[in-house]
């Protein structure tokens, strides 16, 4: 839900849109939002975890090699699951 109210329209625990671009700043020394290849990198992995969802799960040792074989080998055991979520 957006704060309209505000000014604003966007949600206030929102500090970037999907295209990475700022909404908010911080006091935070240091602290920033993710950009836009971060945001791509976390998203890809959001269709793995219903079957890979701990970090020393082998296809996150080359994360980059199996985002590739995902899409040529149709015979892997989560394919048709993952297919469901990836973008």
């Amino acid at each position: 839900m957006a704060a309209n109210c505000m000014g604003i329209d966007f949600p206030l625990d929102a500090f970037v849109d999907t295209r990475g671009t700022p909404l908010q700043s911080t006091v935070r020394q240091g602290a920033r939002p993710f950009n836009h290849d971060e945001l791509e990198k976390i998203m890809a992995v959001d269709g793995c975890l219903p079957c890979h969802d701990h970090y020393e799960d082998k296809i996150y040792g080359n994360f980059k090699l199996s985002r590739e074989r995902l899409k040529t080998e149709k015979d892997l055991p989560c394919w048709e699951l993952a297919r469901r979520y990836a973008p």
